[in-house]
């Protein structure tokens, strides 16, 4: 047999920073601050040099239409300190028609980042991204199957992508208790996001002891799939448009361990 297949790509990358930061401590410690580092524990400056990430992509393939994507991440503010960002399999048949139709199933982020185009979502063009891709990267994701439909044009493509996708419950927990921030945080398969520190959360507020101090992105509840259906144009690479319907049809009426769906 000459097949070169079942292969694998192994590749990585490390993330080391230099953080001087003052002034609120960061939502990662409970606090009101909207960056990844904040102050310290005690209110002071922070300086240090920390490893941020340190990420091994292993790229399956197990035929020239179908390989598979397993970013596996390392951060000290994971819950677990090794932990899987995404990992799905996609299907890519070669197309001599102007209609090539292709799939993704597993773990993934929906295709709405025009930012997050580099190995292991990150971004090529800064290290902080605009504030609604902070918030896919921490909270938009989920086990998803995806078909995306493309036809080829004179000079363009339009393309059709839809998915449905279920352990995005939780989606909005964060945003709608801490706000807008500005960050690089991936969330992990098993992480776990603390909630800020606000009276409402607080003993004597009116969540007390009504929600949990937590949030998990990744969480079903109401055992409802959500859905997403997007059409893009991609006009000779110098011209793109994307636009992105998503509902995780979330039912917050079901409550397990103070946590509940959030209807996005």
């Amino acid at each position: 047999d000459d097949s070169p297949f079942p292969e694998i790509e192994i590749s990585g990358f490390i993330d080391g920073r230099l953080i001087s930061a003052s002034s609120e401590q960061s939502w990662l410690d409970r606090g009101l601050g909207t960056t990844r580092y904040g102050a310290s524990a005690a209110g002071g400056n922070r300086n240090k040099v920390k490893l941020a990430e340190a990420s091994l992509i292993l790229e399956p393939r197990f035929s020239w239409d179908l390989t598979g994507l397993i970013p596996v991440q390392f951060s000290s503010e994971q819950t677990e300190a090794v932990d899987i960002v995404e990992a799905f399999l996609e299907y890519k048949p070669l197309s001599l028609s102007k209609l090539r139709v292709s799939g993704r199933a597993g773990l993934m982020y929906p295709p709405i980042s025009l930012e997050h185009t580099d190995i292991g979502w990150t971004s090529p063009y800064s290290l902080t991204p605009s504030a609604i891709n902070s918030w896919v990267g921490e909270e938009v994701k989920a086990l998803t199957a995806e078909a995306k439909f493309e036809k080829r044009l004179e000079s363009s493509k339009l393309s059709l992508v839809t998915g449905a996708f279920m352990s995005n419950d939780a989606t909005t927990a964060l945003f709608a208790w801490r706000g807008w921030a500005m960050h690089d945080q991936k969330v992990s398969y098993l992480q776990r996001y603390p909630l800020p520190a606000v009276a409402t959360l607080s003993e004597g507020g009116v969540f007390f002891k009504r929600q949990a101090l937590w949030t998990e992105p990744h969480h079903e509840y109401d055992n409802k799939p959500g859905y997403y259906i997007g059409l893009n144009w991609d006009y000779s690479g110098l011209v793109r448009i994307k636009g992105l319907y998503y509902d995780n049809r979330g039912d917050p009426t079901v409550v397990e361990n103070q946590q509940y769906a959030w209807d996005v």
